[in-house]
């Protein structure tokens, strides 16, 4: 997704706390937006061309949500998943997008209205809670992923659950 690709940039490498990036948030926001809306731009690009050799469905996946409260989740992460998802759309309407911003279970109510066919949660949060937020829109996830290091009746326990 844009904001963990721009992230990744500004960071130049993995940083739990993010710090260039949220001081150009702040301080620079109109380089951070443009920036963004670049990023944006070129993953639906490149996301159509996934399609056009094949794939069938695809998942934004904004990694470095966890980084962002609700406000700036709909400042510098969500308009800008939902321009690429939007791009991606009117090329190839058919094809399914998830959304999936990790982390970003404690603001579910912001991601309902997205472009996206379907938004996965995290295993934070209790899916009949997710389901009454998001509505009607297709609805995945919420099983911790290291629940696959058990046994597979264990597995398939947490996925009926």
């Amino acid at each position: 997704s844009p904001f963990t690709l721009a992230a990744y940039s500004v960071e130049g490498k993995a940083n739990k706390n993010c710090f260039h990036t949220k001081a150009m948030m702040y301080n620079e926001p109109a380089i951070m937006h443009t920036l963004l809306d670049h990023i944006a731009v070129n993953i639906a690009d490149y996301a159509s061309h996934q399609i056009e050799c094949g794939a069938q469905v695809l998942q934004v996946f904004e990694s470095w949500a966890h980084h962002l409260g609700p406000d700036d989740f709909d400042i510098f992460a969500k308009p800008y998943a939902d321009k690429a998802i939007a791009l991606i759309k009117a090329k190839h309407p058919d094809v399914p997008i998830i959304y999936f911003a990790n982390g970003g279970s404690a603001y579910l109510e912001r991601q309902k209205d997205m472009n996206a066919d379907m938004i996965c949660v995290d295993w934070k949060v209790d899916m009949a809670k997710a389901r009454k937020i998001i509505g009607s829109k297709g609805i995945s996830g919420n099983v911790d992923p290291l629940v696959l290091l058990g046994p597979e009746a264990g597995i398939r326990e947490s996925v009926r659950n």
